[in-house]
């Protein structure tokens, strides 16, 4: 093919600049297509406004090559602080209603990750789903283009518990006054903690328990519905008709556990269960 200089007396200078400022890839393309290197080699025999608009051509393509990549990769992969926000914001929504003063810590994704953009919404999984605090673990995952990550959370805060108010006895029944609902951070809470109050109030310590003391499931026992030589109503039934009669309870007894009565008439010493408060079942 014979090659021929180009006169670039004829060619419109002002509008490749801009098409290379403002359009990286559509400039470089013109460039690269029209022009070719052998053309432009052949600036340097010609005059001297051609062998200068070529050393500017050349000294500002690199940087136009540079700022077309740059524009392509934050078009071409997914946003890794998107990513950390979605984990971030699902955490906190999962967690305001259980911590008080929740303290939520993503680990970075890489910025070296090159992940496709996704063209829908990103998919997130929990699968820590039963933790609200500690090291929790997430899933997320784009179906097109295909690709799977996985994200670290760690989160800290204050939970509600129960603490004693005094020291309560073993085997003592435990009174709204002797407990109250406190926050401690999530660390120092012990592992099957009582958080509400009302599951506390009523029951009996299993151990004696100091004051101060956070109360946990193993301090606990359920409550006596009848105690030892108190009146009780005793039920049984003959066919499908139900009798009552009054007795005494020799133990005390919690729901469902069988206890030895007296029959407050005949004096006869009967066993039974305990179905409700002061009340035993004679089968």
């Amino acid at each position: 093919m014979k090659s021929e200089k180009i006169d670039f007396n004829s060619v419109n200078i002002t509008e490749i600049f801009y098409a290379i400022k403002t359009k990286p890839n559509t400039g470089l393309e013109c460039i690269l297509t029209h022009y070719p290197t052998y053309y432009l080699f052949n600036l340097f025999s010609g005059s001297a406004f051609n062998r200068f608009f070529a050393i500017i051509l050349w000294t500002i393509l690199p940087f136009s090559i540079a700022h077309a990549d740059s524009s392509t990769d934050k078009s071409v992969y997914q946003s890794t602080e998107s990513l950390e926000k979605q984990v971030y914001d699902f955490v906190k929504q999962k967690v305001d209603q259980h911590l008080r003063n929740p303290k939520i810590d993503i680990s970075p994704i890489s910025s070296r990750l090159q992940l496709g953009v996704c063209k829908q919404a990103v998919d997130l999984e929990d699968k820590t789903p039963d933790k609200v605090a500690g090291r929790m673990s997430f899933r997320l995952s784009c179906d097109d283009p295909d690709w799977t990550l996985y994200v670290i959370a760690a989160v800290d805060g204050e939970v509600p518990v129960i603490i004693s108010t005094r020291g309560i006895l073993r085997g003592a029944t435990i009174k709204p006054s002797d407990i109250q609902l406190a926050y401690v951070p999530y660390r120092q809470a012990k592992r099957n903690s009582m958080t509400h109050l009302k599951n506390v109030t009523g029951m009996r310590a299993k151990q004696g328990i100091g004051p101060n003391s956070i109360i946990t499931v193993k301090m606990l026992q359920p409550p006596y519905l009848v105690f030892k030589n108190q009146p009780i109503k005793i039920v049984t039934y003959v066919g499908s008709v139900r009798v009552e009669t009054e007795g005494i309870a020799l133990e005390s007894g919690t729901e469902r556990q069988q206890i030895p009565v007296r029959n407050a008439n005949s004096k006869k010493e009967l066993k039974g269960i305990v179905i409700a408060p002061n009340t035993v079942l004679v089968p």
